[in-house]
């Protein structure tokens, strides 16, 4: 693990406060949501094997752009529709991991000095990733790819790993809320064929370092 002198602690420790804050409004209005449609598919009684599930990775599509405290939508400018767009095209990249199953690649996008929120709670260092991506048993191969395994787990039969869940719709669209300085972004995703079960991903949260985006916490 990258040892840091305690400036760069104090640094690690102000983006995670400013993540917090500029998320949480964001987060508050998912959980809010995921509680809604959680209720609505209980209510609905439809079983996931019932479901349609289709053979390739959605297509993700932009939705609305928001800056800044605000967010409002409509407000965005010509940069800010830029870094939204490579925002975008690195998930793309992330679901095309999941399509062939090679998370090994996820340490590519992976900050090595901030490391990664496999969930909303959960960090793990860089080193820690690198390792469990090895392990066939592990957080991510199972909670990203494995369904059955995941089921065993959590002895909670309709479960899904993510990358099912996102068979689950032939499009994704992804709202985009970036900071006004462009360095940190946030996505809440929303699976159009089937919007129901769009409570199963987290919204995923994007950190720029020299100019690079970078995945910082996990759909």
């Amino acid at each position: 693990m990258t040892h840091f002198d305690w400036n760069e602690k104090l640094a690690h420790a102000a983006l995670a406060a400013i993540l917090l804050v500029s998320v949480g409004a964001c987060d508050q209005k998912s959980e809010q949501n995921s509680a809604e449609e959680s209720a609505q598919s209980r209510g609905v009684g439809e079983s996931i094997a019932a479901m349609k599930m289709y053979d390739t990775m959605p297509e993700i599509r932009q939705g609305e752009i928001f800056v800044g405290e605000s967010r409002k939508s409509g407000k965005d400018g010509p940069e800010d529709r830029a870094e939204a767009a490579r925002v975008l095209e690195l998930m793309r990249e992330l679901l095309g991991l999941l399509a062939t199953e090679n998370l090994a690649g996820l340490n590519d996008h992976i900050s090595r000095s901030q490391g990664l929120y496999v969930d909303l709670k959960a960090h793990k260092t860089f080193a820690e990733i690198e390792k469990d991506v090895r392990n066939p048993t592990g957080y991510l191969r199972t909670y990203y790819l494995n369904s059955e395994s995941l089921r065993e787990r959590t002895d909670e039969p309709e479960q899904l790993a993510i990358r099912d869940v996102f068979k689950l719709t032939r499009v994704v669209t992804a709202d985009v809320y970036l900071q006004s300085d462009r360095k940190q972004c946030e996505l809440r995703l929303r699976l159009e064929d089937a919007p129901s079960k769009s409570y199963y991903l987290n919204n995923p949260v994007f950190i720029q370092e020299n100019g690079q985006w970078f995945i910082y916490r996990l759909f």
